[in-house]
């Protein structure tokens, strides 16, 4: 009896495994792991393409998709940021203050140059003593939070969906207003919520400072003529007469009309999609429905605190940095895609028009090509964003069934979609690291190559996100400037990027490390002739600015680690710098 149920177990475990059907597309079970790395991974570690295959892939995506690997390496990395990553919204606000409210502060204290501006050299010693700390301690910390998690991490997959979903709910570090929101809109909103399910992750988004503020919709309140919801709901209450006229005055200066902007992305980008089936009287009356979903600006926190009681009869809601203000919202009928919402709603409003949205058709459509495009190729077959689709829909929007489901379509197994997509040069940054067990480090010279690449992390500046197909990424700047980072950081010139240094040019260990499955004759024969011509050995470094002790930055006081490589090294690395310039190293 026993052994029968082994049996019975063994079997399932090989039906469970025969569901991902690579191999009817021609793929082994090594070249179907290093495929699966390559797409929900930031690349193969030394060992692992091997290891997924022994353990199945199946079970492998399983294990991903829980996310519930320990991460004990990642953890000790991330304790080298500064402060910034632990702290609350709160205490980030008030340690990383707007520059503008410090500029006004310098003033009034009398900090400043003879032209009347601020001396912040003068203040330095004030500035330190209330706390501050500068406003690029906390990019780096938001670009170096990022760049941990996609290194270290041991559910990577999570990694590689926070960052497709914080590009799908793109907010823009260029935006003055949201900067100091995004540290914890990544890690709040986005990053336990990219495994779990869609409407969850579209609210905490929906509801975020980040979000409210880089769309504008903090700022949207009913018009003049409209009557709010804190209106009718004083107008039901019993309320001395000076009170009611001190509220009203309020309401009224308050009132300053619909702005458009969140409630046209939500849908042609966050939700439907450009041709998902909405008017423009739909933005409109989406907006309307929003109005009121604001921030708890620091200057309104004891306000807040003293008229919670009033606030809430009238209709307030407030949570960490998110407020509902009952008295800017707009209170008339609507009618949303069809939905009749009746006078005298509340906060309650956007959240139906969130749920109308999840479960709308169109909603499944748009997520399962985006999700395509990401994770098959950039011109995806309709059979796979309908499988993709069909699983969206039938499980209400559950990211970890429509990833099973992407699994297991036809196009994602197809070898003509082997290695279709080209990385992003975050990708490129990371996956190089892991091939080959270096350390990465956030670093302004790191920052700087991603932008020099094209890709500067947080600030595309328009609401879509970056792109996400090739000829975005693949111009002839961007093309010679990849290559020139893979030469830059496998000879240690880049601050930041370090890996274990070797001795002996050996090409096919090399190949076999930063293209596990994935090389053939023709690259060796490539590498061959590059390593050949003395010209690529005797490479210079881009200028003297990037030989600047200083330019990789300190991380607490500390320097951030570089690279000194002795000749023979040198040579090997070259070796290493044009394998990760190679087109097969490029793709995905």
């Amino acid at each position: 009896m026993k052994w029968k149920l082994v049996g019975i177990i063994f079997l399932m475990a090989q039906i469970a495994l025969a569901e991902l059907p690579y191999a009817e597309h021609g793929f082994s079970k090594r070249e179907a792991a290093a495929h699966m790395l390559a797409r929900f991974s930031y690349g193969a570690r030394p060992g692992e393409v091997d290891k997924v295959a022994r353990m199945g892939l199946e079970k492998w995506l399983d294990r991903q998709l829980r996310a519930d690997l320990p991460e004990e390496e990642l953890n000790q990395k991330l304790a080298i940021l500064p402060p910034a990553y632990g702290m609350d919204e709160k205490q980030l606000l008030a340690t990383y203050p707007n520059p503008n409210e410090v500029r006004k502060m310098l003033q009034e204290k009398g900090f400043t140059k003879d032209d009347g501006k601020p001396d912040y050299k003068k203040a330095k010693d004030m500035l330190v003593e209330a706390g501050f700390r500068p406003p690029r301690e906390l990019l780096l910390t938001l670009f170096g939070q990022r760049l941990l998690h996609a290194r270290y991490s041991e559910n990577t997959l999570r990694e590689v969906l926070t960052d497709f979903w914080f590009n799908h709910f793109n907010v823009a570090a260029s935006n003055n207003r949201a900067r100091r929101y995004m540290l914890g809109y990544e890690r709040d909103a986005i990053r336990p919520n990219a495994l779990g399910d869609f409407r969850t992750l579209l609210g905490a988004t929906a509801r975020h400072p980040a979000m409210l503020l880089y769309l504008d919709n903090a700022n949207s309140t009913a018009n003049k003529d409209q009557m709010t919801t804190a209106e009718m709901k004083m107008g039901e209450m019993s309320v001395p007469p000076e009170r009611k006229k001190n509220l009203q005055k309020r309401f009224n200066r308050r009132k300053k009309g619909l702005n458009e902007n969140y409630a046209r992305e939500l849908m042609e980008l966050h939700t439907l999609g450009v041709d998902g089936g909405y008017t423009q009287q739909d933005v409109v009356e989406v907006a309307r429905a929003f109005t009121g979903w604001t921030i708890l600006a620091p200057r309104m926190q004891k306000m807040v605190e003293d008229n919670r009681a009033m606030g809430e009869a009238l209709g307030m809601e407030q949570e960490g940095g998110f407020l509902f203000a009952a008295l800017t919202h707009d209170a008339g009928r609507k009618k949303i895609l069809g939905h009749d919402f009746p006078a005298g709603g509340g906060v309650e409003e956007g959240e139906r028009v969130l749920d109308i949205l999840t479960r709308h058709p169109s909603t499944a459509h748009h997520i399962a090509q985006k999700l395509a495009v990401r994770f098959i190729s950039d011109s995806p077959a309709e059979a796979d964003i309908k499988e993709i689709e069909k699983a969206f829909r039938s499980s209400n929007g559950d990211i970890k069934t429509v990833v099973k489901a992407l699994a297991r379509t036809d196009g994602f197994w197809d070898r003509k979609n082997l290695n279709a997509k080209v990385k992003t040069p975050f990708e490129l940054v990371v996956s190089a690291s892991r091939a080959l067990e270096g350390e990465l480090y956030p670093s302004f010279a790191l920052y700087g190559w991603l932008a020099k690449m094209g890709h500067p992390l947080y600030n595309y500046q328009a609401p879509t996100g970056f792109p996400d197909k090739a000829e975005f990424w693949v111009s002839s700047s961007t093309v010679l400037n990849r290559v020139n980072f893979g030469l830059h950081a496998a000879r240690g010139w880049v601050p930041g990027f370090t890996y274990p240094a070797r001795e002996n040019s050996d090409m096919y260990r090399a190949l076999d490390l930063l293209l596990p499955e994935r090389h053939d004759a023709k690259t060796e024969q490539t590498i061959k002739s590059l390593m050949a011509n003395p010209e690529n050995l005797k490479l210079e470094r881009i200028s003297k600015f990037e030989a600047r002790p200083n330019l990789g930055g300190r991380i607490d006081g500390q320097e951030i680690p570089r690279m000194t490589l002795t000749p023979d090294q040198q040579r090997a690395a070259t070796l290493v710098g044009l394998i990760i310039g190679t087109p097969e190293f490029q793709r995905r």
